[in-house]
């Protein structure tokens, strides 16, 4: 699911950037990713040559993945927590609710991104930082979208309601 870098490192503090979460989170779903002829995207930004193009035809055809209300998907630019945690929640056809109350102090049940928190908070995916705060704006590092993805398959291999973090 998760490769390191030809040097022999896997860099565990590296942000990730929207591509590779994609792909990270599309592999480790066990998603298939069909080899790509030809595409035709709605996003303006994307290299005629670049690696992710066959992983975003995938996430953008299976709805997980959208872009920018200025037409731009952004494939460089580091993901948030928040991104992170719909993209994998898709990807993985989870069900989410709206919350009833704000899952976290500093995330409003109205924000679009309250129901992927809420679900991934009640689940151990993720915790409150030491300040008690989620922090949805915070680039998720190559080592906490791992964790992330290792709690929820952890849960799904053991039939579990949710990640034991003791």
């Amino acid at each position: 699911v998760v490769q390191g870098y030809e040097d022999g490192t896997f860099r565990p503090d590296q942000e990730v950037t929207r591509a590779e979460a994609l792909k990270m989170i599309l592999v480790g779903s066990g998603v298939e990713i069909p080899a790509l002829d030809t595409y035709e995207f709605p996003f303006s930004d994307l290299e005629n040559d670049g690696w992710y193009l066959s992983y975003l035809n995938e996430g953008y055809s299976s709805g997980i993945i959208d872009g920018y209300d200025d037409g731009t998907f952004k494939p460089h630019q580091t993901i948030n927590l928040a991104e992170t945690l719909k993209m994998l929640l898709l990807a993985q056809g989870t069900t989410v609710e709206d919350p009833d109350s704000d899952p976290f102090a500093d995330v409003d049940m109205g924000v679009w991104f309250a129901a992927y928190a809420d679900y991934a908070k009640d689940l151990n995916l993720i915790e409150a930082e030491d300040d008690g705060l989620m922090h949805a704006e915070q680039n998720v590092t190559r080592a906490e979208l791992s964790e992330i993805m290792y709690r929820l398959m952890y849960i799904e291999e053991n039939g579990l309601d949710e990640f034991d973090i003791s």
